[in-house]
């Protein structure tokens, strides 16, 4: 009895013994062979050729075995092959079942000239990755703690009777189909998906880098040859590009070719034997001067490593992101039923799926691909990546602002809207037209970039808090009620009745109303006018204006936009007292002045002011001016506006003071104050829609912008509108988008009210604000500057 060897060396003499018996068969004692299966006779004692290469190749294979399965995992070695014999077990014989199929696999291979080519070719590329990464995936696979877990897990789950056994096999012979009739496809013009993919993942920034150093991966071409390094892209010497395809020459075996014959070049990283060669950095093949003989690249700083990076988050299992995305996954791939599928050739396989022909997601897909051809995407990519480089303190703001209105959601559970709402519908119908109009959403992204809007989202946010009371000062009608302050919080618990309705809705509510109402003198109108202490009224000879004849607003909610950014003029229609104006302005009376005079309102000039409007609209009545010359003015239903709203109007007079980002009272202590009105910020967004509006088939899209988010806000219990006839007066769906009024307030504001100090204190917050709209002009303005 032979003494025990190693168990490197015990593998080897049975291995060599099972191949001795098929190459030996009349040697049945084993005599021929077993001295050079056991190693104590030289290779060229061998009976067989196969007996002498592995002879030969002994030491180095008992070596390699040695080192894999030392001596402390020889007990683990023991229990593993105990654990096998069951599959050895008739009459499914599983293991030597699967052993069979691999040698006639092998067989196969080796019958086939050109898999054993391309055998051939893959063992030239020697040194193409590093030692250390020689095992690829399979080295950190295997250290990963659960392993077994994970391995029986996934086994039983797919095994015979296992919770996806059925569709892993139908997934095995769709496979097997597919290989067993695959034909080699014509190559398509310019790069392929894959290519594409490639080129992205594989993009190489500083940026993308994270701890640990370079890290590099020789680049290949779409051979899978590995490149030569050049500055401009060329073939440099000594390899050469004789057919003209911009890829250096190998020959059928790739392997460089030259002028003269073979390119003898190192590997492109350091394999063992290979002798004195040239190399740095992490193993690089280098020329004499210390460059690189081939391309390479730092895969620390691709995409792909960057996203890895970030990627461990996504998979926590406390938190599973990506795994709670997957769950909406079915909705969105389409309804689900049995699928039909041609495999191979003509093979019909049915299977439960997906209908893709009605999924949003596809929909979504080659929308994003139909954008991604527009010249514009270019540009809108540039800007992206501008952001990312140069901005990114703008950008983590915005980003900061999205967490923040996310964390407020999450704390306002009550906030939603029914799933069959034509909200979204509305608001995309109206920004379609806004993109049909040359230049107009480019000035709305201006827009917020104008410093004048940096306030915007405090005041779109005090409006939605609050319901309090608004008016004019009947002791002064014309003191501008700049020094409001509100106090009277919303209840976003009990419905949107008359008390309960914050100053933003009501604000919406009255715009809509508004929008698109033709506004003219009355039939019958007089004009009493002021003139030089006298009082003349107009016309002067008896007889009075018929509707329209002399004043006509062809849009109450256009002019009053105007109004604000100092646009809107006035017209008289009358040419007659045209020209006594002017004869007027000659002599030194100011016809502006007169108008003043004569209506009692500061600003009611040929260019009115918004706050001269807002007393026209709600002080007609004793007004003997207005009274002569106007009926009140109407709602689009009919209603007089004085009737159906409060004089919520006067809310826009309101002065915001700010010291620094925090709101404060009117006369509040401030070592650099900032004032600003609701018209201020209003006006960048409404020159943008004065400018590049058309008012085509005679809308106003701001008007109409505001009616889309009206006609959605109001809530079940709203007393101010009805959703039960949209043919009726004063429709609107009852969807309950102001429920989202406490998020956007927070999203939206600079600051956030809290009690502070004494009875009824109170302060707006910095630190509880989102201030994504101040966020938003910040990084408009550097990307527009």
């Amino acid at each position: 009895m032979p003494e025990r060897g190693t168990l490197g060396e015990e593998i080897f003499r049975i291995f060599c013994q099972r191949v001795a018996s098929d190459e030996l068969p009349n040697d049945v004692s084993g005599r021929e062979s077993r001295d050079v299966c056991a190693g104590t006779a030289s290779p060229d004692a061998a009976p067989t050729p196969r007996l002498r290469a592995m002879a030969e190749n002994r030491d180095r294979l008992v070596a390699a075995l040695d080192q894999t399965l030392p001596e402390p995992l020889e007990d683990d070695l023991d229990h593993f092959m105990l654990q096998l014999v069951p599959f050895y077990d008739p009459p499914a014989e599983q293991l030597p079942t699967q052993t069979r199929a691999l040698a006639d696999l092998l067989t196969k291979l080796e019958e086939d000239d050109e898999a054993v080519g391309a055998l051939e070719r893959l063992s030239t590329r020697v040194g193409y990755r590093p030692l250390r990464l020689a095992l690829g995936v399979t080295r950190p696979a295997l250290a990963y703690p659960r392993i077994v877990e994970l391995t029986e897990t996934a086994l039983t789950t797919i095994d015979e009777g296992g919770a996806a056994g059925e569709e892993w096999d139908d997934l095995l012979r769709a496979i097997s189909l597919e290989l067993a009739t695959s034909e080699a496809s014509e190559p398509e013009d310019g790069a392929s998906t894959l290519e594409l993919t490639r080129q992205l993942l594989f993009t190489t920034r500083a940026e993308f880098a994270g701890d640990g150093g370079s890290r590099y991966m020789v680049v290949r071409d779409g051979r899978g040859i590995v490149v030569p390094a050049s500055d401009d892209g060329s073939v440099p010497a000594p390899f050469v590009d004789m057919d003209g395809d911009g890829l250096a020459d190998v020959d059928p075996l790739g392997r460089f070719v030259g002028r003269a014959g073979l390119v003898e070049v190192p590997a492109p990283f350091a394999v063992l034997g290979e002798g004195d060669v040239l190399r740095g950095t992490a193993g690089r093949a280098l020329r004499a001067d210390r460059t690189p003989i081939f391309a390479y690249r730092d895969v620390n700083q691709t995409l792909l490593a960057g996203v890895t990076r970030e990627a461990p988050p996504l998979l926590d299992p406390e938190e599973p992101a990506l795994l709670d995305m997957a769950y909406g996954l079915p909705v969105l791939l389409g309804p689900e039923g049995m699928r039909e599928e041609v495999l191979g050739r003509g093979v019909t396989v049915r299977y439960p799926g997906y209908d893709t022909s009605s999924g949003p997601l596809f929909d979504l897909v080659w929308g994003t691909g139909a954008l991604l051809t527009e010249e514009e995407t270019d540009d809108v990519l540039a800007l992206v990546d501008q952001l990312l480089e140069e901005n990114e303190h703008e950008l983590a703001g915005l980003i900061d602002s999205g967490l923040f209105g996310d964390a407020v959601a999450d704390a306002t559970p009550d906030a939603s809207i029914p799933p069959d709402s034509e909200l979204w519908d509305d608001l995309i119908q109206v920004v379609q037209w806004m993109a049909d109009e040359p230049g107009l959403l480019e000035a709305v992204l201006r827009a917020l970039a104008d410093p004048r809007s940096r306030r915007l989202g405090t005041v779109y946010a005090e409006m939605m808090r609050f319901r309090d009371e608004v008016g004019f000062d009947p002791a002064d009608l014309n003191r501008p009620m700049r020094d409001q302050v509100w106090t009277d919080p919303v209840d976003p618990a009990a419905p949107d009745t008359a008390d309960n309705t914050s100053l933003f809705q009501r604000s919406i509510s009255v715009i809509h109303d508004l929008d698109g109402v033709r506004y003219c003198n009355k039939d019958g109108a007089r004009l009493r006018m002021r003139l030089l202490g006298l009082n003349i009224t107009y016309p002067l000879v008896g007889g009075s204006f018929d509707e329209c004849e002399l004043l006509e607003i062809e849009n109450v909610v256009d002019a009053y936009s105007q109004s604000i950014i100092g646009r809107y003029e006035l017209e008289i229609k009358d040419g007659f007292l045209n020209v006594l104006l002017d004869v007027g302005s000659s002599l030194g009376i100011d016809p502006d002045r007169v108008l003043e005079e004569s209506s009692g309102i500061d600003g009611l000039t040929r260019t009115p002011t918004p706050e001269a409007l807002n007393r026209m609209i709600f002080t007609r009545e004793g007004n003997e001016f207005l009274e002569e010359l106007f009926d009140p003015i109407p709602s689009r239903d009919g209603v007089p506006i004085e009737e159906r709203h409060d004089p919520i109007l006067f809310a826009w007079e309101r002065s915001f003071r700010f010291c620094g980002d925090e709101l404060v009272a009117p006369d509040a202590p401030c070592a650099e104050p900032e004032e600003v009105s609701f018209y201020e910020a209003m006006s960048p967004l409404l020159e943008a829609f004065d400018s590049f509006d058309r008012r085509r088939e005679g809308r106003f899209l701001f008007g109409r912008l505001v009616t889309a988010l009206h006609t959605h806000w109001p809530s079940e219990g709203a007393e101010m509108t009805q959703d039960a006839d949209p043919s009726a007066p004063f429709f609107a769906h009852h969807d309950d988008a102001r429920s989202y009024e406490p998020i956007l307030a927070a999203l939206f504001g600079d600051c956030d009210w809290m009690p502070a100090g004494g009875a009824g204190g109170r302060r707006c917050d910095p630190e509880r604000g989102g201030q994504l709209i101040k966020r938003l002009q910040e990084a408009s303005a550097v990307l527009d500057g």
